[in-house]
């Protein structure tokens, strides 16, 4: 058949397009026929998360911007999880529990920051994702699904600096609270949800699939449930009359479940990066 090509990718023009799709208006999937009838097939997540070099050594890559993403958010989600649990605040007080939620909304900033970076440098051949785009680009690629997945990300981890910020002096009146750590708190929940959703829709293809044997696949699935717990620990932090929150117990749930599933999600980015990729050509049938 024939159709449009990519937003962002250059190929010849007498590859023949046989497959374009992705959720909604993005593409996530495409495969071209070459003039010598080998199919060439590209995949969104599989060409921003390759690797620039071999990856011998997974759980040691510090070369690979992808290594630094996992390592980052893992270590976000160690402190929010550390922090959350029942008797962290009676051991070291509360001060100190929200300075560990603090230094961990900077890792995870860290790691989006990152996300955002490898999201710019994606290079443009559909056959050697290994090979980068270098510099920064200060135009937004709005076809592209993993840029709004990044740069809403983004968002969400700079709120989440701020809300933690602020949390951790006292604030006797309700209302500042609500206006310094509540709202930015539960925007920037909302940012993680929608950002999720968005990595979900793009591994698979739509809106769900189910590929277990696929690392990408869990690292988007267990994100996403803890954008969920983080988006309840939200609801449980309304402050009601009297600056009290409308549930510590669900709210404190709520964020040791979502700081559970970010640490799996950013352990799983590791063993992505050494994982077997599928051929992106495939030779011609004789």
């Amino acid at each position: 058949m024939s159709g449009p090509q990519h937003p962002y990718l250059k190929v010849p023009a007498e590859w023949e397009v046989v497959e374009q799709s992705g959720p909604g208006p993005f593409t996530t999937l495409m495969r071209w026929r070459r003039p010598d009838g080998a199919v060439v097939t590209w995949r969104s997540r599989h060409h921003r998360k390759a690797p620039v070099a071999v990856v011998s050594r997974w759980w040691w890559a510090p070369n690979e911007i992808g290594w630094w993403i996992g390592v980052l958010f893992a270590v976000g989600a160690s402190c929010f999880l550390a922090a959350s649990t029942p008797i962290f605040a009676d051991v070291f007080g509360t001060s100190v529990q929200n300075v560990t939620y603090f230094v961990g909304s900077i890792f995870f900033t860290s790691a989006a920051t990152c996300q955002f970076i490898q999201t710019q440098s994606v290079g443009t051949d559909p056959t050697m994702p290994h090979v980068r785009r270098s510099g920064l680009r200060a135009r937004f690629e709005a076809r592209r699904i993993d840029s709004w997945a990044a740069v809403i990300q983004l968002a969400g981890t700079l709120l989440f600096n701020r809300s933690t910020w602020f949390a951790m002096w006292d604030q006797a009146d309700a209302a500042r609270l609500e206006r310094l750590v509540w709202t930015p708190d539960a925007v920037g929940s909302v940012c993680f949800l929608v950002a999720s959703w968005l990595a979900w829709a793009e591994v698979c293809n739509g809106a769900s699939r189910w590929q277990p044997r696929t690392i990408g696949w869990w690292v988007a699935a267990v994100n996403l449930a803890g954008s969920i717990a983080f988006g309840v620990s939200a609801v449980g932090a309304v402050i009601v009359s009297g600056g009290e929150m409308l549930s510590d117990a669900l709210a404190t749930a709520g964020t040791l479940v979502g700081a559970v599933c970010f640490l799996a999600g950013g352990v799983l980015l590791l063993p992505e990066l050494g994982s077997p990729a599928v051929p992106a050509t495939a030779p011609a049938k004789r």
